[in-house]
């Protein structure tokens, strides 16, 4: 029978079979941008897909068959390991784009989560392993529901089109400073900047939201921090000079900026006013900022932010 053909012993084309799927990941661990790398560690909890994985594993490479399946099995599995690389390559072909991760290739969805375990369902056939087969059956349900759901998640989060450009991108672009454009979903009841974190799966201390504000002579301000970090008033008096500052009232954002609520960038605005950035963004390699427009954020290292605001950093939280 196939079970009495299984022996407890290493299978090393078990294991060769498993570092083929496993090269591309190690690679896009050393390689790829790091807000993706903090999206993918949000969840860290043991779940179904990860047992059924790990299991899956080791009974790939624990158990050996000396008698193997048809050939046919073997050259099905190398197939979709082909088009597994070829998912990947586009990647990082394309500048490691998120969105590359979860569009579709040759019309087949979440292409990164299916041709593995396809790789590796026939790879468990040729091998005439029953005993990780039905693992494997048991880890594509997972592993592909999962994935169907990130891809959900993370639908429209990509680069910008170059035919659309804000306020702030012009300027970022007259001084030759590289940046790159998000897009998350919003709608009227989540404008805030921590909603545009989680939408992105980023942490919130890299997304900084821009708040405006007015002092007893009718002078603005504009800072920028952290999207769950609060200013201190008493740090934003002594910074201004100012005897008393305030919010600048919602009504009044579109009349000093041209921005609205959930679109105000720190760049671009009518009138240039004095800029503060929150000191915690150099501790960051790049963070996130309004681009000027709902459910666009740019992302730009911090110093970068600072030229072209012609702000400087300081301590207000």
């Amino acid at each position: 029978s196939y079970m009495s053909n299984l022996n407890l012993a290493i299978s090393v084309p078990g294991i060769i079979a498993f570092i083929a799927a496993m090269l591309p990941n190690f690679i896009y661990m050393i390689l790829a941008p790091k807000e993706q790398l903090e999206g993918d560690r949000k969840e860290t909890h043991l779940n179904g897909e990860d047992l059924s994985r790990d299991f899956f594993i080791f009974f790939l490479v624990a158990f050996s068959s000396q008698e193997k399946g048809s050939l046919i099995y073997l050259m099905v599995a190398v197939v979709f390991l082909l088009l597994y690389y070829l998912t990947w390559f586009r990647y990082f072909k394309n500048g490691k784009r998120d969105e590359d991760r979860f569009s579709s290739l040759f019309f087949i969805p979440v292409p990164l989560a299916i041709f593995p375990v396809l790789f590796f369902l026939f790879t468990s056939l040729y091998l005439n392993n029953m005993l990780a087969l039905p693992l494997c059956i048991l880890f594509a349900f997972f592993h592909i529901k999962n994935a169907l759901k990130e891809a959900k998640k993370n639908k429209g989060i990509k680069m910008k089109s170059n035919n659309v450009k804000t306020n702030a991108m012009r300027i970022l672009d007259s001084l030759s400073i590289e940046y790159e454009v998000r897009q998350y979903s919003w709608d009227e009841e989540h404008l805030d900047a921590v909603h545009a974190a989680e939408s992105m799966g980023l942490d919130t201390e890299r997304v900084f939201k821009t708040i405006v504000m007015k002092n007893n002579d009718n002078k603005l301000f504009v800072f920028c921090l952290p999207a769950d970090f609060s200013i201190s008033l008493k740090k934003a008096r002594a910074l201004t000079n100012s005897k008393d500052i305030d919010l600048l009232k919602m009504e009044e954002l579109r009349k000093y900026t041209g921005y609205i609520r959930g679109g105000c960038s720190p760049l671009g605005m009518i009138k240039k006013y004095p800029t503060f950035i929150e000191e915690t963004a150099l501790l960051e390699d790049t963070i996130f900022v309004s681009a000027g427009e709902r459910g666009y954020q740019l992302l730009l290292k911090p110093e970068d932010l600072r030229r072209a605001s012609e702000g400087t950093f300081a301590d207000f939280v």
